[in-house]
Formats: structure tokens, C-alpha cells, sequence
């Protein structure tokens, strides 16, 4: 090695070990200085630091042992950068309770819908049970209409479901009415 190598060398060894004080000031104004990451970048747009892709001077310099302290400001280039089609474990965390959450809600709401749906049909029934004539036969339901439930009798006779049906479908034409509209005949 050659005298100028030597003092270049020394020159810049000296100047790094001598700017200590001034190291945050390089590590701002120089990227040279920073250390390039990788970065991963998620769907929610929080982000991780990924792999050390190039390590700066001052953390070469740390890990040679000739720096106190390593080099902690990172920096990533859109080259590094890794988009992720996923959300961060926080986000995740966060939307599968909000899913859990929203799914016994819809539950709940479906489950007081049908009682409500139910008390409404109880209530009109409970002030006019609906009577049906066809063909000169008055049929009068059972239960309140429902679409599960299609019990009709023929009133002249007050049957039950077994004497209905043991006397035919030709004896007694019934129709059925799903929600109070008619809906076909038998």
C-alpha cells in the first residue's frame, strides 16, 4: 500500500471516529449513510421492515467493531418495496372481531325479525281470522296463516286433518294462501 492509500484511510477513519457528535446529522443529510431495507407494505398501508439489503458505512464500520453504536435509521427504495395483498397482524386481529361481531349481530336481527313477523300474524289473526269461501264452501284455517302452515277445514263440517283427508281431494277444494295473497287451487 502506497503512502497516499494510507493516509486517505487514516483520513477517513479519523473523520468518522471524530463525528461522533455529528452522527444523527450525517445519517440525515447523506443516504449514503442510511442502511436500505426492504420494506413490505400490506393492504391496510402499514408497512414492516423487511431483510438489511446494504448495509451504510457506519454499520460496517460498527460491525468491524470500530463504532459504539449500530446504525438505526432505515430507508427503502420502491425497487425494495414488497406490496402484500393481506392485512397486517393487527388489522387482521381487528376486522376478524369486527366479522365475529357483526355475524352475531345479523343472528340477533334475524332472530327478533322472525319473532316480530310472527307477533304481527298473531295479532291480525287474534282480530279476524280470515274466512274463505270457494264454490260455496266456507274453509276456515286451523292457525293463523303461515307459509309452513296450511291447515284448512271445511266449516260446515269443523273436520280434522285426518276426516279431511280421508274424504278426498274431490270433496272439498282448498286453496292455498301464503301471507294472505292466493297463491294456487287444489
Amino acid at each position: 500500500m502506497d503512502i497516499k492509500t494510507q493516509m486517505s484511510n487514516t483520513h477517513l477513519h479519523n473523520s468518522i471516529s471524530n463525528k461522533s457528535r455529528t452522527c444523527n446529522f450525517h445519517h440525515q443529510q447523506h443516504t449514503k449513510i442510511m442502511c436500505w431495507h426492504q420494506r413490505i407494505i400490506y393492504s391496510c398501508n402499514h408497512y414492516t421492515w423487511g431483510a438489511e439489503i446494504t448495509p451504510c458505512a457506519l454499520e460496517k464500520l460498527y460491525r468491524a467493531g470500530e463504532w459504539s453504536e449500530p446504525c438505526e435509521t432505515m430507508n427503502s427504495h420502491p425497487l425494495h418495496s414488497l406490496t402484500v395483498q393481506k392485512l397486517c397482524k393487527k388489522c387482521q386481529r381487528k376486522r376478524s372481531k369486527l366479522e365475529g361481531t357483526m355475524s352475531r349481530l345479523k343472528a340477533l336481527m334475524k332472530e327478533l325479525n322472525e319473532s316480530l313477523s310472527k307477533l304481527k300474524k298473531e295479532e291480525t289473526w287474534a282480530q279476524e281470522p280470515p274466512l274463505i269461501s270457494i264454490a260455496g264452501v266456507e274453509l276456515i284455517p286451523v292457525s293463523p296463516v303461515d307459509e309452513d302452515d296450511e291447515k284448512w277445514l271445511c266449516s260446515p263440517f269443523l273436520l280434522d286433518e285426518k276426516s279431511f283427508a280421508s274424504r278426498g281431494a274431490n270433496s272439498c277444494r282448498t286453496t292455498k294462501y301464503v301471507q294472505g295473497k292466493k297463491q294456487a287451487s287444489i
